[in-house]
């Protein structure tokens, strides 16, 4: 089970998602249109859509936390939401609204929404967009999936 397992959240989902496309990578932020990080913007969004155990701020980290650290921060704070299930990996049973994480440097440091074969996230360098989940870039990373319920 899901939240989004309704159409109309499914729905109001993907507006969301939309208008948060081209958003700019921004440390530590999560504002639509001006700037957001992986973490915060995927919180922002699930705020947005009326998934209300999100915390409204997370613990301040540095932009290379990931490198030097084996903290699993982005694990920590989906741990904290409290309703939601940590699922393996498996392309053939995601559903839209799941937050996938995916490891890069010493921890799982990276994480977006998918929805319908895409992934909404944003990193570094980059605006908030989707990318197909079998893109070279992301397919090959070791991944989790937590299911809001």
């Amino acid at each position: 089970m899901s939240y989004f397992d309704s159409e109309d959240k499914q729905k109001e989902l993907k507006r969301v998602l939309n208008e948060w496309v081209g958003t700019p990578f921004r440390h530590s932020c999560g504002v639509k249109r001006l700037g957001g990080d992986c973490l915060q913007s995927t919180a922002e969004i699930m705020r947005e859509v009326g998934v209300s155990s999100i915390p409204r701020s997370f613990p301040t980290y540095e932009k290379d936390w990931h490198l030097h650290r084996g903290r699993e921060r982005i694990l920590e704070s989906l741990f904290s939401l409290g309703q939601n299930e940590e699922l393996p990996f498996d392309v053939n049973t995601l559903k839209n609204g799941d937050v996938i994480v995916f490891r890069y440097g010493r921890t799982f440091s990276h994480s977006g929404i998918y929805f319908d074969n895409q992934v909404y996230h944003v990193q570094a360098g980059t605006v908030f967009r989707a990318t197909c989940i079998d893109d070279p870039q992301i397919k090959n990373l070791k991944k989790k999936v937590f299911r809001i319920k």
